[in-house]
């Protein structure tokens, strides 16, 4: 996998529509077929940037990729499921309406648990998306894409024409520019050197009849701001001990201020905890009683049998979302054992073990058979 294409997969997945039209603009070029870079490029669920933005509803980003001629709008990952089928669970129902009126989506398609668009809406609770699967499906039934398939291949071939058009006039334009403003250069250079020529003489003598009185206004106005430097020195030295004096007398306030302050907090920390040790001794008392009332309480329990129990329990529970992996909850695995439940492995962000980062291998038949009878025999 190219950077561009790791780049183009996360944008997808945060969702920043403006960084992945860009990406796109900067690739124009792979219309071509001129480079390698593929805007269906798979993570490691094997799911595309078309489906990790409908799995966030970034509905921005799948109306520019809709509108591409060769995105795959059927590619599954290795659940099954396309994009299609995670954009019926989103509340934002915009990008479920963008793929829907692509001809080329299978509206009827489903995943490896046979569940299709309307059932992920359906336990994701949204009514609004159900409706517009069944109408979109009764809309092709009725044969209604033959309107709308004329209408985009006309105004797609007159985006090409003016886009074509807009690149010839560009190219013709830049190196008519660039030679003009070269021509234009030499012609200055040439002048300015003729006019230094001719008057580097005439200058030289104004300059030195126009610099010698100015030396000598120079030489008084030295002298006169030599007094005036000497005054604002004796000035500053003046200010400077009065600044002194000043800061004196606002130390020693501060000094009594924080002598009365540290008085005052003293005497509030001592009743604080004099306060503090009758409540201690209050609570000790009834710590105390509690603890009677305890060890009567573990006379009477048995302890192994209790965490035989919990034990077993314990290991059954997700490193992700520490959820009881309770029947009939599918349990996955890496190569090392680590168990991670159904609902966690599908999520976009979890493509290796959270335990020690390996990659999951598939399904622990056995820990789902424990599981079963753990369970069931409570």
């Amino acid at each position: 996998m190219t950077k561009t294409g790791e780049i183009f997969l996360s944008k997808c997945l945060e969702g920043d529509a403006s960084l992945v039209s860009r990406i796109l603009k900067r690739e124009r070029r792979y219309f071509t077929g001129r480079n390698s870079f593929n805007i269906n490029i798979k993570d490691k669920n094997g799911r595309t940037g078309l489906g990790l933005a409908c799995m966030v509803g970034a509905s921005d980003i799948v109306d520019i990729l809709t509108k591409r001629y060769d995105v795959s709008l059927n590619t599954v990952d290795m659940f099954g499921a396309p994009a299609l089928l995670y954009a019926a669970q989103q509340q934002d129902s915009q990008s479920l309406q963008y793929l829907l009126e692509c001809e080329d989506v299978d509206i009827n398609v489903e995943d490896n648990d046979c569940k299709n668009a309307e059932d992920y809406a359906r336990e994701a609770g949204q009514i609004k998306n159900i409706e517009l699967i069944r109408k979109a499906r009764k809309d092709r039934m009725k044969g209604s894409w033959a309107d709308k398939e004329d209408s985009s291949s006309s105004s797609g071939d007159l985006q090409q024409l003016h886009s074509q058009s807009d690149r010839q006039q560009e190219e013709e334009t830049k190196p008519k520019e660039m030679i003009e403003s070269i021509n234009l250069d030499d012609d200055i250079n040439d002048t300015i050197e003729v006019h230094a020529d001719h008057q580097d003489l005439n200058q030289e003598k104004e300059v030195i009849e126009r610099v010698n009185p100015l030396r000598s206004s120079l030489k008084e106005d030295q002298g006169s701001l030599h007094k005036q430097l000497k005054l604002i020195q004796d000035n500053e030295a003046a200010e400077e001990k009065e600044l002194n004096v000043l800061l004196e007398k606002e130390k020693e306030a501060l000094k009594e201020e924080y002598d009365k302050k540290i008085i005052e907090t003293e005497e509030l920390f001592k009743k604080k905890i004099f306060d503090m040790k009758q409540t201690y001794s209050i609570e000790r008392f009834k710590t105390q009683e509690k603890l009677e009332q305890l060890t009567t309480c573990l006379e009477s329990f048995s302890l192994d049998r209790y965490l035989r129990a919990s034990q077993s329990v314990n290991e059954l529970e997700c490193p992700v979302c520490l959820e009881e992996m309770r029947p009939p909850t599918k349990i996955w695995q890496c190569m090392d054992g680590h168990p991670i439940c159904d609902t966690c492995r599908r999520r976009p962000q979890v493509t290796s073990c959270p335990v020690c980062r390996q990659e999951l291998t598939g399904r622990n038949v056995l820990a789902e058979k424990i599981a079963h009878s753990i369970f069931y025999d409570k």
